[in-house]
């Protein structure tokens, strides 16, 4: 896609040091780059804008943590509210472990209006995963092979994802006070949509630390 241009909105309720290395590998890892970008921070910990480059940040903090279902719901509308066609979903505590072009994944998307997101594989976290040989292999029968991608209805992720602002902009993050990225993933399955995750079965992305946040 020649004219691909996106939004990266990266959400953080801890303090700068995961997210500085989080937005690091984005930046060495990931093509092209963002045109624009914003951060979500829910108020707590000490933190301040990882200084990356050069492109100014969109900038929203509460100063009272209110948790992540509120605060994903206010990462949610800046990317709907982009003025890019898709949006990058980013949250802190994942570091990109692969190089990777993104127009690809956004040319599927643009080709199956009803693929909510194309999300990247994480490595394995517990222990189910880690003795299955990773996340892919511990969820068999749930992905269907897309040819470079796999395609499934099993859950939405708030992991790092591809998807376009106008899917956003028309399905806002509900007002779910808790279980809010489980409840949306069967509305949306529910409304006709399914999930995309990019390459085969691979890990893109490493997950760096637990969630230490609240109203999940």
């Amino acid at each position: 896609m020649s004219d691909f241009s996106y939004r990266l909105v990266a959400l953080t309720h801890g303090d700068s040091e995961p997210l500085a290395d989080t937005l690091e590998s984005f930046s060495e890892m990931v093509t092209p780059a963002p045109s624009s970008r914003a951060i979500v921070h829910d108020g707590s910990g000490d933190w301040r804008v990882p200084a990356i480059d050069d492109l100014p940040w969109l900038i929203t903090d509460g100063g009272t943590p209110r948790g992540f279902c509120a605060t994903t719901r206010d990462a949610w509308d800046y990317g709907s509210r982009a003025e890019e066609p898709f949006v990058f979903y980013l949250e802190h505590d994942f570091t990109v472990t692969c190089p990777l072009d993104l127009r690809p994944l956004a040319a599927v998307l643009d080709s199956n209006r009803m693929l909510a997101q194309m999300a990247l594989m994480r490595d394995a976290v517990n222990t189910e995963e880690k003795a299955a040989g990773g996340l892919f292999e511990s969820r068999p029968g749930q992905y269907a092979d897309r040819g470079g991608w796999l395609e499934h209805t099993a859950y939405l992720t708030t992991n790092p994802s591809l998807m376009r602002r106008e899917f956003m902009a028309e399905n806002p993050w509900p007002e779910y006070e808790s279980e809010c990225e489980g409840r949306f993933g069967i509305d949306l399955v529910a409304r006709g949509y399914s999930f995309g995750v990019w390459g085969v079965g691979e890990p893109w992305v490493e997950h760096t630390g637990a969630r230490t946040g609240f109203g999940y």
